[in-house]
């Protein structure tokens, strides 16, 4: 399966980059693609499956820094559970609407508007009432939505939070899903061998906790892909 998999995986990024040129022309496309999203999409009101599962499964956790927060869906809900939110988004738009739907509402959440990268993680101010210990480092739909340089500043950041004592919750788009439905028009996905990511945070020292690929975690409308959930502890 490893094999397969990794088979996939090669394809799959040769393919992409064929379709979508340069790094700095994929990064583009991708800014570009969801700014316009989230100027004219209507904001999702109900929390995520995966969203309620982190809530569920790890209730003690009291902080939560959302990676590519979107419009904020995941976000507020957190905060509604009585959760110190943080969401970082890259998209000016998108932020727009979370302070917006945030300004209306009772409970600790704030919002940036950010690329991410080592500097901006290295200077991020989470507020005095973030505790890294106590926190989960959450990424929903935002890996496949990126570069794999985009992803790999991703996790060398996220292992700095975990070796303070946070957890690593994330959510993606296999290579499985590549040629399943898609309820949304064709724009930038990266499609991603949850073998090859596993490995990559196993190297830098991440302990697994919980790991499920499947059908039926992430429905939307009569789209139903194959998605993985990956959560890691670090050193600590």
């Amino acid at each position: 399966m490893a094999a397969i998999d990794n088979i996939r995986y090669m394809a799959h990024k040769a393919t992409s980059w064929l379709q979508v040129g340069s790094k700095l022309e994929a990064s583009a496309e991708i800014g570009n693609y969801w700014e316009e999203y989230y100027k004219h999409a209507s904001p999702k009101t109900a929390p995520s499956l995966f969203a309620k599962f982190v809530i569920n499964t790890y209730p003690e956790r009291t902080c939560i820094l959302d990676i590519g927060c979107g419009d904020g869906r995941d976000s507020i809900f957190f905060a509604t559970e009585g959760k110190t939110v943080v969401g970082i988004d890259a998209s000016e738009s998108a932020i727009r609407v979370c302070k917006s739907r945030a300004a209306q509402m009772n409970g600790s959440c704030t919002f940036d508007e950010a690329v991410v990268s080592k500097d901006y993680f290295n200077t991020l101010d989470l507020g005095l009432d973030f505790r890294v210990s106590q926190s989960v480092i959450y990424s929903r739909f935002f890996l496949h939505a990126v570069v794999e340089e985009v992803e790999d500043c991703f996790l060398d950041s996220a292992m700095n939070f975990l070796d303070r004592g946070a957890l690593l919750c994330i959510e993606f788009r296999t290579l499985a899903d590549a040629e399943l439905r898609k309820v949304e028009k064709e724009h930038f996905r990266r499609f991603i061998s949850p073998t090859i990511l596993m490995n990559k945070c196993l190297m830098r020292g991440m302990n697994s906790l919980h790991l499920r690929v499947g059908r039926g975690l992430a429905p939307y409308g009569d789209e139903d892909p194959m998605i993985a959930r990956m959560v890691f502890s670090g050193r600590v």
